[in-house]
């Protein structure tokens, strides 16, 4: 399976990690799954792990999806095309 790999420098990892943290609400604390509901512990998944997940699945799987979408659309309306209708 190939590989994608960026590198960054520190500072803008760090910048990276904190507008997806901000963008896609990132919380430090959350409700211990585990507990009754009202149990609020740290946050297992670090800041970091949270980033590259979000990459993986905003930048990485939706723009898949909206390309696959686009190209199943058109060739459903290149279908629907094949016949002119005539109609006066």
């Amino acid at each position: 399976m190939p590989t994608f790999t960026r590198t960054v420098s520190a500072a803008d990892a760090q910048r990276l990690v904190d507008a997806y943290c901000a963008t896609f609400i990132y919380q430090d604390q959350i409700i211990d799954p585990a507990g009754n509901g009202m149990d609020v512990i740290p946050n297992p998944e670090s800041r970091a792990q949270f980033t590259e997940r979000m990459i993986t699945e905003h930048a990485f799987k939706r723009i898949v999806r909206s390309y696959e979408e686009r190209v199943a659309k058109k060739a459903a309306d290149d279908a629907i095309n094949i016949v002119d209708i005539d109609v006066t």
